[in-house]
């Protein structure tokens, strides 16, 4: 039976480039932002929407990773793996992380649409998390840090640019 398959493959596209009832999905905050949006902080110490992008890229990578069977990978909390920071712009470097979500949410979507229910009760490696665990994470830490960007495309277009 592949019922809450679909569901949260539903959720998942949703959250990603769909229509999500509580507003822009990833997918149409990203688009159209160019390096120096992508880069900007509006204080020292805050991430730009690059490192934001990145970390959500580094825990989407793990949840592949544990989705392919790999389930002794893992990522070191606030490593610079998780949180990289990101100095000087790179339009190169944007569009090219921009893809890699875009390539890894494909990745996803393949990787559960070959599951059956059952699978999401199975352990998903250390930490006795089962996939279904591990899969909501994944979906709230994404909504998490949307809303991080969401707000910080909006600060940059309300702050004022020295000529």
């Amino acid at each position: 039976m592949r019922k809450e398959i679909k569901h949260y493959l539903q959720q998942w596209q949703s959250i990603y480039d769909g229509k999500p009832w509580y507003g822009p999905s990833l997918r149409t905050v990203l688009q159209g932002l160019d390096a120096e949006t992508a880069y900007w902080k509006p204080r020292p110490g805050a991430h730009s929407i690059i490192e934001l992008l990145h970390h959500i890229l580094c825990w989407r990578r793990h949840f592949v990773q544990r989705l392919s069977g790999n389930l002794d990978f893992s990522i070191q909390l606030n490593s610079p793996e998780d949180w990289t920071a990101y100095e000087g712009l790179s339009e190169e470097k944007w569009k090219g992380m921009v893809k890699e979500l875009e390539d890894n949410q494909k990745e996803i979507t393949r990787l559960l649409n070959g599951k059956e229910d059952a699978f999401l009760e199975q352990d998903s490696g250390k930490g006795g998390i089962t996939f279904r665990e591990r899969l909501e994470g994944t979906i709230q830490h994404d909504l998490y840090h949307l809303g991080q960007m969401a707000m910080m495309k909006a600060l940059y277009r309300l702050t004022p640019r020295q000529a």
